[in-house]
């Protein structure tokens, strides 16, 4: 059975099973609740939280090619408070997006939140934080030498993010080629697939 098989109702079960799941792999390490089921008693390592997080989202956007695990930035070295004033950041261009019609992220951002409710919402949303942040750092100063919260945050979910009727918004593979693109003009209009 794979995702295309499987109907949406099967499909949001194994999703919120995973989250569960990810949620005790997160808390308790290698000491988790469903370590026998996981590993098949002993027969494979289990999956780390990153692992598990890339799985769902490929369940859940089988069209989608998301960025590997491994590929997928953290914040190296930035202080837990700056990490939430960047995923603080990231969030008011959601919300901005959906207030506003005239928004170019409204409908992409609009029917997500139809999809997977508010509160899924904040957790997709806070999941750019931390690519936002490295592409942002990254970038070319002759390029873009503008704000992180009013310019490169929409530009960057506009371009860097696959935006996909109604499967769940996902980092693209790409996204780093796409971020050292971003330029002063590029205030979020995206450029496609």
């Amino acid at each position: 059975m794979t995702p295309a098989t499987l109907s949406p109702r099967e499909i949001v079960t194994i999703l919120a099973a995973l989250r569960y799941y990810q949620r005790d792999v997160e808390a308790e390490g290698a000491a988790f609740l469903f370590g026998d089921i996981a590993t098949d008693c002993g027969a494979h390592t289990p999956m780390e939280a990153a692992e598990i997080d890339a799985l769902a989202e490929a369940i859940n956007a089988p069209d989608a090619t998301p960025a590997p695990a491994s590929e997928t930035p953290a914040f190296d070295g930035l202080p837990r408070d700056e990490q939430l004033t960047v995923a603080m950041e990231i969030w008011e261009v959601f919300t901005d997006a959906m207030a506003s019609a005239d928004h170019a992220l409204h409908s992409d951002i609009e029917e997500a939140s139809k999809t997977f409710g508010f509160a899924e919402l904040r957790e997709i949303a806070t999941a750019f934080a931390a690519p936002a942040w490295q592409g942002f750092t990254d970038r070319d100063l002759d390029r873009f030498d503008d704000s992180f919260d009013w310019v490169w945050c929409p530009a960057f979910l506009a371009n860097c993010v696959a935006w996909s009727d109604g499967g769940r918004p996902t980092l693209r593979s790409d996204w780093k080629r796409r971020a050292a693109e971003i330029s002063d003009g590029s205030h979020g209009e995206g450029e496609g697939a």
